[in-house]
């Protein structure tokens, strides 16, 4: 989760900085910000989630003779559990919006093809009543809309231009993208503030694309006459009206001044941000990726790693969650790991780290399946600490490499 969490977070900060700061084209400033807008939907922490499971599993290997121990890590795991449960009852609130989205969509759809006439014969270009402008909607055979008032002004041949761009850019289907990303993650300002923006960069583009086909006085002064009509009210994210509120269209006319046709040093830079982005984002990745996770601990607990070598085998890891003072034993090959991990008290407003001392004890299960104590060691570490050491006492004259980490909560 942390790597998921620090990635995305790099991720957008660095595409609305491209955004904002860059003057690129604003079609790349939009598949920019649609790398940011997809990566909350990638799941980097499944690597996590994995280990968390196996560390949870372990928690079955406990004895019965640390049965209140079994408790407290099972409530741990329905901790995670619930938080899992939390994510899932928002990405399904999400979901249920976007449903309702595309129902709304096409409840529109059947209403407009009722009302609606074609444009000279047209059946892609469809004329309709009270629209304030014109939209596009459909994937597979796309539709243009205009609104009859439309139809006798200068500017219907710029509204058609600008349509059939979105429609060449394939703009209806990225808008259905970015509205699914934004309903499953309603809850994160970020990814609402870049969907926002990805929004904005298509309407952008499509101006700085029909400003090249016909001319920037000539385009910039029928945008200019469209936004003085009414304002749509948009009944579903799904669509892009070309007419938006006054704000924006505002900087939609002055975007058309300037030229963003991006030179060999801004080349450079853009390259350099992406890689620099793409590089702490890898980091980060692989830095979380070899992280244990680490279970949510209650007051008494104590969380054991170990790492446990027999001979020339492969080492095999293992932990546990043992209440303070209370016991609990692993099991690997044949032989059994008893643990007890004592708390050691230190001074109030004391800076020393937390000292845990654990007494041990390895069996080996003999041929009868009864048990043969071999050792009973003991060893002070010091919390979140590795310590080791090796024992020689094995039935097979092999020896034995043990390590531990001990976890406490401060």
């Amino acid at each position: 989760m942390n790597s998921y969490i620090l990635i995305n977070i790099t991720l957008t900060a660095t595409a609305l900085s491209i955004n904002h700061y860059m003057k690129i084209p604003h079609r790349c400033r939009f598949y920019i910000l649609m790398v940011a807008v997809l990566a909350w939907l990638t799941p980097f922490g499944l690597m996590t989630i994995e280990l968390s499971q196996q560390t949870l599993q372990m928690l079955s290997l406990i004895t019965p003779a640390a049965t209140e121990s079994v408790t407290n890590g099972t409530s741990t795991r329905a901790l995670a559990v619930n938080w899992v449960i939390v994510f899932s009852a928002l990405i399904t609130i999400g979901w249920l919006r976007f449903c309702i989205d595309v129902a709304a969509l096409h409840t529109r759809i059947k209403q407009l093809s009722i009302q609606s006439t074609p444009y000279k014969g047209v059946e892609n270009i469809r004329l309709v009543d009270g629209i304030h402008g014109a939209f596009i909607t459909g994937y597979l055979k796309p539709v243009i809309w205009i609104d009859k008032a439309l139809v006798h002004a200068e500017t219907l041949p710029t509204v058609i231009t600008h349509e059939q761009q979105h429609i060449q850019s394939h703009d209806q289907i990225w808008l259905l993208i970015i509205t699914l990303t934004q309903r499953l993650m309603w809850f994160n300002p970020l990814t609402n503030w870049a969907c926002l923006k990805a929004r904005q960069s298509i309407e952008l583009s499509c101006d700085e694309a029909c400003k090249n086909q016909l001319g920037q006085q000539v385009y910039q002064t029928a945008l200019a006459k469209l936004a003085l009509l009414q304002h749509p009210n948009q009944s579903t994210p799904l669509i892009n009206h070309i007419n938006h509120n006054g704000h924006f269209n505002i900087h939609r006319i002055k975007q058309l001044e300037q030229d963003n046709t991006m030179n060999k040093q801004q080349r450079l830079k853009l390259t350099s941000v992406i890689a620099l982005s793409a590089i702490m984002g890898l980091y980060s990745l692989l830095t979380f990726a070899k992280q244990e996770p680490m279970p949510r601990l209650e007051a008494g607990q104590v969380f054991i790693e170990l790492k446990v070598n027999i001979g020339d085998a492969a080492s095999k890891n293992m932990s546990l969650i043992i209440n303070h003072g209370e016991t609990a034993e692993v099991q690997h090959d044949s032989y059994y790991f008893t643990l007890k991990p004592n708390v050691l008290q230190l001074p109030e407003n004391s800076t020393k780290a937390q000292q845990i001392l654990i007494k041990m004890s390895l069996a080996a299960i003999n041929d009868k399946d009864s048990r043969t104590t071999l050792s009973n060691p003991s060893m002070l570490v010091l919390n979140n600490s590795w310590a080791g050491f090796k024992m020689d006492e094995s039935t097979d004259n092999d020896v034995i490499h043990l390590e531990i980490r001990t976890t406490v909560k401060q």
